[in-house]
């Protein structure tokens, strides 16, 4: 069928293992993931042209294992590429057919065709299509924007961790904004709970804050869109959540599995019964605790935890001031991820302020960012038409030099070195 392409297959190579030598210092290299943890739908590429007509492609199935073949340059965009993977692959995974695939660079910019991934020499798929950014291996630091760092906690569930994204003064304003409005906290209940008081579980109170009309909380809508490469459109508004001593929240996940609201109209309809779903939670931590209040993921790590109520397990985040986590309910082919199951612990001394924005996979309804007038737009990726337009210079360029990638600035790029530290539980 697809007589355009010639395979080079190289069949269940670990990459530690060496590759051709024409891919040989390629970028995706620095981002495959640890064979004992793939993430599943995320492919990483290396394109190097060969000549006028073919393209030579290295691909890291899953993050890790690596695929050689020859795309040749005249067979079309990006679905030609994804359609022709999906069939190597034996499939589209999860459900998930090419034509929702997309394709991103290291910096989460969309990439709309075959010739800018080569102009790039990387791209990154993600069979859900939504960028997620690699997480390597835990200590792997990168840096997203010029004042925000990433440390990746855990890949499977993928967790990082940012310091000093909130300033105090930002943080002391949205604890006075919200403690007036404090009401108990709510659940989603599933269908077999539905008889149950939510302090089963949650003991906590919130208030979600809007962000209209607020210059504040909007421009932190738009750094949480930055630093996630999502949009506001696909925000919920944040809660804000006070823990006093002994509140807490019992393990739980964010997304909704279908599966276990049947008798809830509303929730499915909310989630388009599973076509949409919560992707991203990014958790804010208002206040500085020393005593209990960790936010705990029991199943990192490979661990499994006694109760829904146990914090000896797994990986623990201990609250810090302006410090947020960033973690993913999906994996890159849009499958629900039960390993991203966390909790709050209980507080010992001390009250826990916090608060999350919840990024979905389409627009939420609740926050648009039109009505965001300051300087800065929230992050949308790059449009087609301007892509063709890049492409086009592009094309100029290598046609210039025999298809031969010119040198480019890569100071965003220097910032992405690997560091090996040890996680420890205090450090959390």
């Amino acid at each position: 069928m697809w007589l355009f392409i010639l395979l080079i297959w190289i069949c269940g190579v670990d990459v530690e293992a060496g590759s051709s030598s024409i891919f040989k210092g390629c970028e995706h290299y620095n981002l495959a993931q640890s064979p004992t943890e793939p993430q599943p739908g995320m492919h990483l590429l290396c394109l190097k042209h060969n000549g006028k007509s073919s393209i030579h492609v290295s691909m890291l199935k899953d993050g890790h294992e690596e695929r050689e073949f020859v795309f040749l340059r005249d067979t079309g965009d990006d679905f030609v590429l994804f359609a022709y993977i999906d069939e190597l692959l034996g499939g589209s995974s999860n459900n998930r057919a090419p034509k929702k695939w997309k394709a991103f660079n290291a910096l989460g910019r969309r990439l709309w065709s075959v010739d800018r991934m080569a102009f790039e020499e990387i791209a990154l798929i993600y069979t859900n299509g939504h960028f997620m950014w690699p997480g390597v291996r835990p200590g792997h630091k990168f840096r997203v924007s010029e004042d925000t760092e990433m440390t990746t906690l855990s890949l499977r569930p993928l967790v990082f961790r940012s310091e000093n994204f909130l300033s105090d003064e930002e943080c002391d304003y949205i604890v006075e904004l919200s403690e007036p409005y404090l009401v108990a906290s709510k659940t989603s209940k599933m269908d077999k709970d539905r008889d149950k008081p939510d302090t089963t579980w949650r003991t906590s109170t919130q208030y979600f804050l809007p962000s209209t009309g607020n210059e504040i909380v909007q421009s932190i809508d738009w750094r949480v869109a930055q630093m996630t490469k999502t949009t506001v459109p696909q925000q919920e508004l944040v809660q804000v959540l006070r823990y006093e001593k002994g509140q807490k929240y019992d393990h739980h996940t964010d997304y909704f599995d279908a599966r276990f609201y049947q008798s809830d109209p509303e929730t499915l309809r909310t989630i388009e019964n599973g076509e949409k779903n919560r992707l991203i939670t990014v958790l804010w931590y208002l206040s500085t605790i020393t005593d209990g209040g960790h936010t705990v993921f029991p199943r990192a790590f490979g661990e499994v935890p006694p109760d829904s109520g146990d914090c000896s397990t797994g990986l623990r985040v201990a609250p810090t001031k302006g410090e947020v986590v960033v973690f993913y309910s999906l994996t890159a082919d849009g499958a629900i991820d039960p390993l991203s199951v966390h909790g709050a612990c209980p507080v010992g001394e001390g009250v826990k302020w916090a608060a999350n924005k919840w990024v979905w996979t389409g627009p939420t309804g609740q926050n648009d960012e039109e009505e965001w007038d300051g300087e800065e737009d929230a992050y949308d990726g790059e449009s087609e038409s301007e892509a063709e337009e890049e492409d086009e210079e592009g094309h100029e360029e290598e046609d210039e030099e025999g298809h031969e990638k010119e040198d480019e600035d890569t100071n965003e790029e220097e910032d992405d070195e690997v560091n090996r530290i040890t996680l420890k539980e205090d450090e959390l």
